[in-house]
């Protein structure tokens, strides 16, 4: 019976290789002709049946070996296995919420309407949020003779996305009122009801979970220990640093900075980590390790790039552009809380993911001009407790 090592189950033959193997093992026993014969006649279905069969097994086996290893294993089969050798549960997403601000400005007013009867997009036919009725807010709701209300709303779906930028929500398209006008305002999901949309747990994340688990069974408390509670108890937490003897007066505390795709963290997601450590700090098991952990979210540094991309015409489109952004914004939310390694936002860098998209050809993106980083060419420091946030407004497209 033939064995196979762990390399070997992991990378499977193509399927157009198990089907040659196969001809080759039937020309070796005696069937000279095989490979003579029309596609459509019969030798030649039963080799594919054969060969589609064998490389189905090859698949299935392939990825029953991965389903068995953490940092190999994806989607369901990661789930699983988490759950079942590491305790760790997948993380749902969540829906953005937070309120937009509804003003009269034709003098319709005064109008009365309860939040669950309206609904709103980012322009037409956009992202949609539902209003919401939510314990503590007063419900109907009075929008007065040329003045302005507040309406919570949720995103109808869990996701990132739904983290709109300041005036993004402009559109009433349920429940509307003629004269009035909706946006979204700075702040829009920083009260004590706003909660940041989150997409559901990544396997990255899931894996980095995983591993920090062993750490968790020591004695005493590390910093896998600090960064598995962090990221258990939020799965907007994406970035975890701990620090010892920030304060040199306060011996013995430690320090944990959160940060989340897009930066910093909510105060609801510092007090629930900062809840989820407790129980293993004063009267806890880790003694005295644990004893002054103190939670809080990284600082955002905030990096103004502006600048024009010069790109071939058939380039200069909005769909371009957004890739671009794309770009920045994966490096961007790439960075280790205090910058990693090199502790600074480059300059360099910076210029060569504007031109990323053109890979080695020189007829997509020709040039990139005037790009400044916060007005001038240097690169930025970053503090121990801050992540950059990248402002692309100020970028734009040109074509030659």
């Amino acid at each position: 019976m033939a064995t196979f090592t762990v390399e070997q189950l992991l990378n499977p033959p193509a399927y157009t290789v198990v089907k040659e193997n196969i001809y080759d093992e039937l020309i070796a026993a005696g069937f000279t002709a095989m490979r003579s014969y029309a596609p459509e006649s019969l030798p030649v279905c039963l080799v594919e049946t054969e060969a589609q069969s064998q490389d189905r097994v090859n698949q299935t086996a392939a990825c029953i070996v991965q389903s068995g290893y953490n940092d190999l294993a994806s989607g369901d089969a990661l789930t699983r296995l988490s759950d079942q050798v590491y305790q760790n549960v997948r993380l749902d997403g969540q829906r953005a919420r937070g309120f937009v601000t509804v003003s009269d400005t034709r003098g319709v007013g005064p109008r009365t309407f309860t939040a669950s009867s309206v609904s709103f997009t980012r322009g037409v036919n956009g992202l949609r949020y539902d209003g919401v009725v939510l314990s503590g807010v007063a419900d109907p709701i009075v929008l007065p003779k040329n003045g302005s209300c507040r309406v919570y709303i949720q995103a109808v779906a869990e996701g990132a996305a739904y983290n709109a930028s300041v005036g993004e929500i402009n559109t009433m398209i349920r429940g509307v009122i003629p004269g009035v006008t909706v946006t979204n305002p700075s702040g829009w999901q920083s009260d004590s009801y706003g909660v940041t949309g989150a997409d559901p747990e990544t396997d990255a994340s899931l894996q980095q979970r995983n591993r920090k688990q062993w750490e968790t069974l020591s004695a005493g408390a590390t910093p896998g220990m600090y960064e598995d509670r962090a990221r258990d108890a939020s799965v907007e937490v994406t970035r975890v640093r701990t620090d010892t003897n920030l304060d040199l007066t306060d011996p013995g505390r430690i320090d944990v900075t959160l940060a989340g795709p897009a930066g910093a963290v909510s105060i609801a997601v510092v007090a629930a980590v900062q809840a989820a450590i407790s129980p293993v700090q004063i009267g806890g098991p880790n003694i005295p390790e644990t004893a002054k952990c103190v939670v809080s979210s990284a600082a955002n540094l905030a990096v103004v790039i502006a600048g024009a991309v010069i790109v071939d015409p058939a380039y200069n489109t909005a769909a371009f552009k957004a890739q671009i952004v794309t770009d920045l914004q994966t490096w961007f939310g790439s960075f280790l809380i205090g910058g990693g390694k090199l502790g600074k936002v480059s300059y360099e860098r910076i210029l060569g993911i504007l031109s990323y998209r053109a890979g080695l050809t020189n007829s997509i993106v020709l040039d990139a001009t005037g790009v400044t980083v916060n007005g001038g060419t240097s690169d930025l420091s970053l503090a121990y407790n801050q992540v950059p946030v990248p402002d692309l407004t100020g970028l734009t497209l040109q074509s030659l």
